[in-house]
């Protein structure tokens, strides 16, 4: 029933154990890893002034979150075990709450500044989208805008003539037709 959040929190366990395994062995690839990291979470959230928000907001929960439950666990010195698994547990549901606060902080942002706040967020969407985005385009190419592919449309039909599209208007050459492919299922 709650195969993707163990799914999720296994994930966030081996990337944990995975980031303390490089920054014992190998700490100068920390902070390329730390950018790809948040490179991915920003174009993730669209690569725009939405996305560089929930990347911030949800990095300085994430600190907050760590260094609050960092200092109750070397205060407790009773069963390491189980406050290692109690921890962890409540590392990941503050994880996802943090998560959840960082998709919202436009929404925070207002609240904590009012109509002021409101109106500077437009402002500032706007000025991102239209001078600031292009610019961090070219310094961080991964967040370029991927041109949207089209659909195919058409069903599961096996052959279906089509036309080129340079072809005249309402005329059918027969030259200029061509028969498709029929799509082709793999069976698992």
């Amino acid at each position: 029933m709650f195969g993707w959040l163990r799914r999720r929190i296994r994930g966030q366990v081996q990337q944990a154990v995975h980031l303390v395994d490089v920054g014992v062995h190998e700490p100068r690839a920390l902070p390329g890893m730390l950018r790809s990291a948040l490179i991915s979470v920003w174009g993730a959230r669209g690569g725009g002034l939405f996305g560089l928000g929930y990347a911030v907001t949800f990095v300085v929960l994430e600190i907050r979150t760590l260094i609050g439950n960092a200092a109750e666990l070397v205060g407790s010195g009773q069963g390491v075990m189980a406050e290692m698994l109690s921890y962890l547990l409540r590392l990941g549901y503050e994880s996802l709450l943090n998560m959840l606060f960082a998709f919202i902080w436009p929404a925070l942002a207002v609240q904590w500044g009012g109509s002021a706040m409101f109106w500077a967020l437009v402002l500032a969407f706007i000025v991102f989208e239209w001078g600031v985005r292009p610019l961090v385009e070219r310094r961080i190419p991964e967040l370029r805008r991927q041109p949207k592919r089209k659909r195919k449309r058409g069903g599961d039909a096996d052959e279906r003539p089509t036309q080129d599209p340079e072809a005249s208007h309402g005329e059918t050459d027969p030259a200029q037709l061509t028969l498709k492919e029929p799509n082709k299922r793999e069976s698992t």
